[in-house]
């Protein structure tokens, strides 16, 4: 399974600004609980092979306060492909608005 990391931007009159490489984490779990997490430097992407059997789920986003779990993250589940490829991009849009993050997940 391929993670990618796009990094997070801004959103403003539909045009992606202020664009940020920034670490993320992640957090791949299968349906009997089984899971593994991890770091995906600025702008890279990791390779791993998911824990246990299909379907999984994947959790991506910024470290929390400690820098260990997810904060403002978003997260895919049913996968069923141990190849498939999850990107995510944090965009935040500007104005009083809270976050939007979209995972795109392509088996």
């Amino acid at each position: 399974m391929n993670l990618n990391n796009l990094g997070m931007a801004t959103v403003a009159d539909e045009k992606l600004g202020d664009y940020t490489e920034t670490l993320m984490n992640y957090e791949v779990k299968d349906a009997t609980g089984g899971s593994l997490t991890g770091s995906i430097d600025p702008s890279k992407y990791v390779s791993v092979d998911p824990p246990g059997k299909a379907p999984w789920s994947v959790a991506m986003g910024l470290p929390n306060a400690n820098g260990q779990g997810i904060s403002n993250g978003a997260s895919v589940s049913g996968l069923t492909q141990a190849d498939s490829v999850v990107s995510c991009l944090v965009l935040w849009p500007q104005g009083p608005n809270q976050n939007k993050l979209f995972v795109d997940e392509r088996d």
